[in-house]
């Protein structure tokens, strides 16, 4: 740079005294750009779709050490100036300076006024030996009438060269604040969809707005996005988000109720970055309550996150069954359907008994009357979400004055006695709202073995060799019996003492689960049973036998076979009694 009224020498030798001969010297003068101080910055008051070009070779330093601003790395670099007033619309500033190795371009933004700048902000193109420097991106919401002063300059003195800027305003879209949303109405198993762009989307909280302060939702004040609302039936809705914003940041799903003037966030859901291609899809299943307003905002985790997005909200058709009211009947087994929980509607809240499952669990029902057999409940839901599991839950009673009978979790396979006469409630459902899914439900009964009770127990006498299955033995002891055995269902065998010793012996045949089976042992009559002994075996081909038990000459011994097995189709044993010695 030559100061002005200053004189300059320049001295021309060689390395030493033999370093002579013929030279030629030649002095340019690079002519100052028009722009080149920030009181004669360009101004763009329309952005041309075409590129502007220009050079920095002949702009001169625009700091001293005075006045060196913090997002100036140099204060040597010399740059040109542009000048632009805001109008509420986001601005997408592109600038490449077309040097080679010789530093990074750089774009600093101020605001204020050219005797008092303020950095606002600085984005660097990283320089590139062998080829031009990067392009640099930057998108910005100039709002109305914040006049912004952008120095367009290289990273060193020696950085300069000709470059390219082009500078265009997005349009903003029709949706852009919670006052414009677009209203749809969600319809029973009706898709609602739309396609379009957050780019032109400017930020929808300030920085103190109460919502940002309190509210999880926000994940950063400056975000941009775009507004929906509708109106709850009653019934499940899902809502899909998929931004493509490349490497800009997740896209964010939020859900607002109450009104524009005081939202309350309920929630938030994000779509992971893609890096290379679009963001992973945001998905939000909610209960729409009849009646409520919903507003949808579609942003991205950062100001860099806007691009094309899909969107999507989809109404689910409530299950006729979706309470215990509307329970489906089962009038006849065996019993078997294939169904969805998908549409179905949370079932509890804190006052209920909820027999399992979380507080928003959403399940099916179905009602069955018991004919004192036992019943088997087959539920399977092969597709749940990863950590989540399916939910059974056995009732009794009616539906306003439920009583749990039992919360078989997971369980695929279950069984119990259905007493004779007592209305029951299967409620299939997930562990919580999210286990939701297709699922397979059957529900069989099998009839109990001819000597289920004592009275009906089968006579034995030595030697004996008996083949029968437990499989749909009902309780004997009302289900909790401790002076003899552990109160499993089972069957009944007898016989008469005669002052000699017996053996008695269990087997059941191999099974794949473990399971425990006992012998029971009594005397006395079957209205007023006493316990002799008993006796335990387990396995997965569970077998036990007696001690020698010697008997009493005319007294009559009842012998119990049981087992624990709760599910099961079959379970076949062999029983014998024998004389020992």
């Amino acid at each position: 740079l030559a100061e002005s009224d200053v004189d300059y020498y320049f001295f021309l030798a060689g390395e030493n005294a033999a370093t002579v001969g013929e030279y030629q010297l030649n002095i340019t003068e690079h002519p100052i750009p028009s722009n080149d101080v920030c009181e004669s910055a360009i101004e763009l008051k329309k952005f041309p779709s075409s590129i502007m070009s220009g050079s920095l070779v002949g702009a001169t330093p625009d700091f001293d050490g005075a006045d060196a601003q913090t997002c100036v790395s140099n204060i040597d670099t010399r740059g040109v100036w542009y000048k632009v007033e805001g109008r509420g619309a986001v601005i997408k500033l592109e600038y490449q300076l077309k040097t080679v190795g010789l530093g990074n371009s750089k774009v600093v933004i101020f605001k204020g006024l050219c005797d008092n700048l303020v950095c606002w902000n600085s984005i660097e193109g990283e320089d590139h030996y062998y080829n031009e420097n990067d392009v640099v991106s930057y998108e910005f919401l100039a709002g109305n009438g914040e006049i912004f002063w952008i120095l367009l300059s290289g990273e060193h003195w020696y950085t300069v060269g000709q470059y390219d800027l082009k500078m265009r305003e997005h349009a903003v879209p029709e949706n852009d604040s919670c006052d414009e949303a677009i209203l749809f109405q969600a319809a029973s198993n009706q898709q609602y969809s739309d396609k379009s762009t957050t780019v032109g989307a400017t930020p929808d909280f300030d920085e103190s707005s109460s919502v940002v302060l309190s509210s999880s939702c926000i994940a950063n004040w400056y975000s941009r996005g775009v507004w929906y609302r509708f109106e709850g039936n009653g019934a499940i809705v899902r809502i899909e988000y998929q931004l493509n914003s490349v490497a800009g940041g997740d896209s964010d799903l939020s859900v607002f109720t109450g009104d524009c003037a005081n939202p309350t966030c309920i929630a938030n859901v994000k779509g992971a970055d893609g890096y290379y291609g679009v963001n992973e899809v945001a998905v939000h299943d909610m209960v729409a309550e009849r009646g409520e307003s919903y507003y949808i905002l579609l942003a991205g985790e950062l100001f860099t996150a806007a691009g094309e997005y899909s969107f999507s909200v989809t109404e689910y058709e409530i299950p006729q069954n979706d309470d215990c009211k509307n329970a489906s009947v089962i009038e006849s087994f065996p019993f078997s359907q294939r169904g969805t929980t998908i549409g179905a509607t949370p079932d509890f809240d804190l006052f209920d008994d909820r027999c399992g499952g979380g507080l928003d669990s959403r399940g099916i029902w179905y009602m069955f009357t018991g004919n004192d057999k036992v019943t088997t409940v087959s539920f399977s839901m092969p597709n749940l979400a990863y950590g989540t599991s399916s939910q059974l839950s056995l009732f009794s009673g009616s539906c306003n004055k439920l009583k749990c009978e039992a919360d078989f979790g997971g369980l695929d396979k279950v069984s119990f006695h259905a007493a004779n006469g007592v209305n029951y409630w299967l409620l299939l459902s997930g562990t919580e709202f999210w286990a939701y899914g297709d699922f397979d439900l059957h529900v069989s009964q099998f009839e109990p073995p001819s000597n289920d009770s004592c009275e009906s127990s089968i006579p034995m006498t030595a030697p004996f060799t008996g083949n029968n299955d437990l499989t749909g033995a009902t309780p004997d002891f009302g289900g909790d019996d401790t002076t003899c055995g552990n109160g499993w269902s089972g069957a009944w065998y007898s016989f008469t003492g005669d002052g000699k010793a017996y053996m008695l012996s269990l087997n059941t045949v191999v099974t794949d689960y473990y399971f425990q089976c006992e012998i029971n042992i009594f005397r006395g009559s079957c209205d007023e049973l006493t316990c002799v002994s008993t006796f335990l075996g387990s396995g997965s081909n569970a077998a036990v036998s007696s001690d020698p038990l010697l008997t009493t000459s005319g007294v009559k011994y009842w012998v119990h076979i049981a087992a624990n097995v709760v599910s099961y189709d079959s379970l076949p044993f062999q029983i014998s009694l024998v004389q020992v010695e």
